[in-house]
């Protein structure tokens, strides 16, 4: 439990912190971007699915790979999902 001088000095923070996070403004620019997907051991679905032998049949793996803005190349054998950065 706060005295006064608490309660006080919780509120002045909550006034800021609302300017700050409801009325904040960026110059920054949202843009899509894709990033490797991350697979867990827990995905079920992923684990059961059977995966091809690439050295059997005397090909590459194929691997998918993308520019993102910023210049970034992003690559991945098992593919790559969206995302948003600035």
């Amino acid at each position: 439990m706060l005295d006064h001088k608490g309660r006080t000095q919780f509120n002045r923070m909550m006034r800021l912190r609302d300017n700050d996070v409801h009325q904040g403004r960026s110059d920054g620019k949202t843009l899509a971007t894709l990033i490797p997907i991350e697979r867990s051991s827990d995905d079920d679905v992923w684990m059961y699915q059977q995966q091809p032998n690439y050295a059997a049949l005397g090909i590459s793996r194929p691997v998918s790979e993308h520019k993102n803005p910023d210049g970034s190349t992003v690559s991945s054998y098992d593919g790559l999902q969206g995302s948003m950065c600035l």
